[in-house]
């Protein structure tokens, strides 16, 4: 899509849970996904977008930990009232999202683009001429503005996976022409 940049953030709900005084360690709970090298559980300090985070939250007398889940499950994680978890990150800006969590300021960025198979290559120029193509999307992630208003509106057909390697074998087979894919 142009390859435009899209900055992150941290996002909170609303409000931080009691982290019980009697324990002179104050601990934050948040969720995020296997998305390296911005934040993996299998990456040092968890990712450079974890390390960000635990050093600011460090600085304000918190002891941030992190716990990894598909995306949509880190979502609904930080959603429950009933769970011990403030927020999830990375993420980009929405609108939407911004009615329920709080967000900080950026984090950091990555590019957005089009992936689709040399073989089979999809022509546009601009948004609007991807509605011919059904397009890979991955459940639950914020695309560029534009491209979510079609899709909200019926005017982009999307296939939404649960990550971004699926969408990847997806375009290598030919089972869609194109996926949104960051870098």
């Amino acid at each position: 899509m142009s390859k435009p940049l899209y900055g992150f953030f941290l996002i909170t709900l609303l409000y931080l849970p009691d982290t019980g005084y009697a324990s002179s360690v104050k601990k934050i709970y948040l969720t995020s996904l296997e998305w390296p090298p911005y934040s993996s559980s299998k990456l040092p300090d968890g990712g450079a977008s974890v390390a960000i985070a635990k050093a600011a939250f460090l600085s304000m007398g918190y002891q941030l930990e992190v716990e990894f889940y598909p995306w949509t499950r880190a979502i609904n994680e930080a959603r429950n009232p009933d769970s011990r978890y403030s927020g999830y990150f990375p993420e980009y800006y929405s609108e939407e999202v911004a009615r329920e969590f709080l967000y900080s300021q950026p984090m950091g960025s990555s590019p957005l683009a089009l992936i689709e198979n040399t073989l089979n290559p999809v022509y546009w120029r601009k948004i609007s001429d991807l509605s011919p193509y059904v397009i890979g999307t991955v459940q639950n992630y914020i695309n560029t503005r534009e491209f979510d208003l079609r899709v909200a509106s019926g005017l982009q057909k999307t296939e939404a996976v649960i990550n971004d390697l699926t969408n990847i074998k997806k375009v290598a087979a030919n089972r869609i022409p194109a996926a949104i894919i960051d870098k």
